[in-house]
């Protein structure tokens, strides 16, 4: 017996125990569905270290599973609803959890279902498994949820503590872009969305190709709120600060947001994820990774997206900068960034100071960069320059991100 379920029988044993007396004064009071459909209103944040559950049951009847409602497969096994059902009792973390997690995640279905309450019991309806799941639950005060679940072996009280969240009102950040691990499921490799209403995504499915849309800013401020129920800049801070020096390098996917110049980027969101202090976090990314299955979009028109797929500039996985003896490395979501930058870029006869050697644009032999102004000429001699409006390094912070170039004797 793990020292895990050893700890779940002792909390098993106090919490029947408090639930007796819960249940007993309520049933005093007033019939007990009408008392837990009211307490259970609201954020349930878990207490249990290691458990990643998260409820946010609404007034309507609806439920937001903050952990998502997805079908896994098994490297030598069946279809599964979740990540824990091989291993009983046993939490999967690091990189075993990394890498199974996403690695074979075969669809998505959101993380918004009806639920119900009758007398002690919570039912859920299982997007994934198409069928409601019932739990027996307790209150141990207004502010302190129970919910008894089955393991495959064992039914364990988990316990939930009333989170209130203040909401800021003011935008956390104008644009996020996404990069997707190589081997997730989904049919997209990148995509951008924006408080413009710019949607554009990066593909695997369409052979690498761009593919843009326009969104209702209803449908950018959805996306934004799945970060807002945390302290947005502390968190990135804490996650970015964390150290996965062990991490495998393909799991190296990145997010990027900005608002207005300033630019904040996640290099291992993947492992950060798993890093119990920011649930919220992990909530978060995971229902951002994924929204792309239900988001509600008009596609642009043909030109629009020939203006991309024929631009030099659509071949964007190598970019960085060169200036002297240093260079940067971006992420794949800054270059993906950039690359939007620069087709949308308009060409300019600015003269610029050039401080950088850019490199990694397909066909062309030689650019420079200032970080705002890019000229570029190509093995035929033809020189054009672009302005993308703003320095991508200096404005960024990214001058101060430059390495010494590595020589190999």
């Amino acid at each position: 017996m793990n020292k895990i379920r050893i700890i779940n029988l002792y909390s098993n044993i106090i919490v029947l125990i408090c639930s007796l007396i819960a249940i007993s004064f309520f049933s005093c009071k007033q019939d007990i569905s009408e008392v837990y459909e009211q307490y259970i209103v609201g954020d349930w944040y878990p207490v249990f270290e290691l458990d990643m559950d998260g409820y946010y049951f609404m007034e309507n009847g609806l439920c937001e599973y903050k952990a998502g409602y997805f079908d896994y497969i098994l490297p030598d096994g069946p279809k599964i609803h979740s990540p824990n059902d091989n291993m009983p009792g046993e939490p999967i973390c690091g990189d075993v959890l990394t890498n199974w997690y996403l690695d074979n995640v075969l669809h998505y279905y959101g993380n918004v279902s009806p639920y119900e309450i009758i007398s002690d019991s919570l039912k859920l309806f299982d997007l994934s498994k198409k069928e409601w799941v019932q739990y027996k639950i307790n209150f141990l005060s207004p502010d302190t949820l129970i919910i008894f679940k089955y393991d495959g072996e064992d039914i364990f009280p988990f316990e939930y503590k009333r989170k209130k969240y203040k909401i800021d009102s003011q935008s956390i950040f104008d644009r996020a872009l996404f990069c997707y691990p190589k081997s997730c499921y989904s049919q997209e490799k990148f995509f951008s969305i924006d408080r413009s209403g710019h949607y554009i995504t990066y593909g695997y499915e369409n052979e690498g190709k761009y593919s843009l849309g326009e969104v209702q800013e209803s449908e950018f401020k959805r996306f934004e709120m799945l970060f807002k129920k945390m302290d947005f800049e502390k968190t990135v801070k804490s996650v970015q600060g964390a150290d996965f020096s062990d991490v495998n390098a393909s799991l190296s996917s990145s997010v990027t947001f900005t608002k207005g110049y300033k630019m904040t980027t996640i290099k291992m969101p993947l492992r950060a994820m798993f890093c119990w202090d920011h649930k919220e976090f992990y909530w978060a990314y995971l229902a951002g990774l994924f929204f792309t299955e239900n988001i509600r979009y008009s596609p642009y028109t043909k030109e629009k997206n020939e203006k991309y797929n024929h631009s030099i500039f659509r071949d964007f996985l190598s970019y960085k900068f060169i200036k002297n003896d240093s260079i940067l490395n971006l992420s794949d979501t800054e270059r993906f960034l950039l690359s939007i930058l620069l087709i949308e870029g308009k060409e300019s006869e600015d003269q610029f100071t050039a401080k950088y050697i850019f490199e990694g644009v397909k066909d062309n032999k030689q650019a420079k960069t200032d970080g705002r102004y890019y000229t570029f000429i190509n093995k035929y001699g033809f020189k054009n320059t672009i302005d993308i409006g703003y320095n991508f390094i200096d404005d960024t912070g990214l001058s101060n991100s430059f390495k010494k170039i590595r020589k190999i004797n």
